[in-house]
């Protein structure tokens, strides 16, 4: 049986749910503003504090302020501030290295370097065909002096940016076995070699990856076959101090290894998932062990 309202009553209830609408978007409104004035005065904080260093620093620092230096420094920390360890922040001189080495050639020396025990830059790998590999350079080698200026008095992170910094050319000097020699090396542009190969005593093949960049795919494929023509009985995949770069030719190595499957997928920041990267059906069928650090 169907029931009849009046005009007045229709009206009445039209008004309540527009009301109620009204509220709830109020509501909604209210807890964005919020949200957002509380996002605006912590970062109103943030930069009253930055600030007060700044203007703490001009008035009683008694050395040379340079300006670019601290900038770049002031960037880097903002970003370390998120406290990830996969966020970095690049200068765009920075930013075109990184772009160059995914490609798989680098401009630059040629030489992957860490801190010593003592403070000063310890070289851990050169690249061969680069400028340190054609001056002699050598793994264990340690670079005390950049520029004239002694690494141990400039402070690491700073000898380090002046490497980077002086271009094209950039004098050191280096030890080697307690002897020290000088070198004066000149940026160029070389091809990365980022795979190395070779077979155990036990017939076990150990491919080498020092990072994943566009020619890794290509030069990881030329190891395998190449242990591969030898029978070896398995594999060892070294990763050990691997310098990363990009997933995406990692993602193409592990489709060579592993049957059908996914390989990687990615959750936003919106809690939404995807798969990205998947392996066929073909894989390589021997044992495998993965080393990392």
């Amino acid at each position: 049986m169907n029931k009849k309202i009046s005009l007045g009553m229709a009206v009445s209830i039209a008004a309540i749910v527009a009301a109620f609408a009204v509220v709830i978007t109020y509501t909604a409104a209210i807890r964005v503003f919020d949200s957002r004035m509380r996002s605006v005065t912590e970062r109103q904080n943030m930069y009253q504090i930055l600030s007060e260093i700044d203007m703490t620093v001009r008035q009683n620092y008694c050395g040379e302020i340079s300006e670019n230096y601290l900038q770049k420094n002031i960037s880097h920390g903002y970003v370390l501030g998120l406290d990830d360890a996969h966020c970095g922040y690049l200068t765009a001189d920075e930013y075109q290295l990184a772009v160059n080495e995914s490609l798989g050639y680098t401009f630059g020396l040629g030489m992957d370097v860490d801190r010593s025990g003592e403070g000063y830059i310890l070289v851990n790998v050169v690249y061969k065909g680069s400028p340190a590999d054609k001056a002699g350079i050598k793994p264990g080698d340690l670079i005390v002096s950049v520029e004239g200026k002694d690494v141990l008095t400039l402070g690491y992170e700073r000898a380090m940016s002046l490497i980077a910094e002086t271009s094209p050319k950039v004098s050191v000097v280096l030890s080697r076995n307690g002897k020290k020699s000088g070198y004066e090396l000149t940026r160029s542009k070389f091809e990365t070699k980022s795979v190395a190969c070779r077979v155990t005593g036990e017939s076990v093949g150990v491919i080498k990856i020092y990072e994943f960049n566009a020619k890794t795919p290509e030069q990881f494929n030329s190891a395998l076959n190449k242990l591969r023509n030898q029978n070896v009985a398995g594999l060892i995949i070294d990763l050990r101090d691997n310098g990363g770069d990009n997933y995406e030719y990692a993602c193409e190595i592990l489709d060579t290894l592993l049957p059908a499957g996914k390989l990687m997928s990615v959750t936003g920041k919106d809690g939404n998932s995807s798969i990205k990267y998947t392996s066929d059906t073909k894989f390589i069928d021997l044992p495998m062990e993965v080393l990392v650090n």
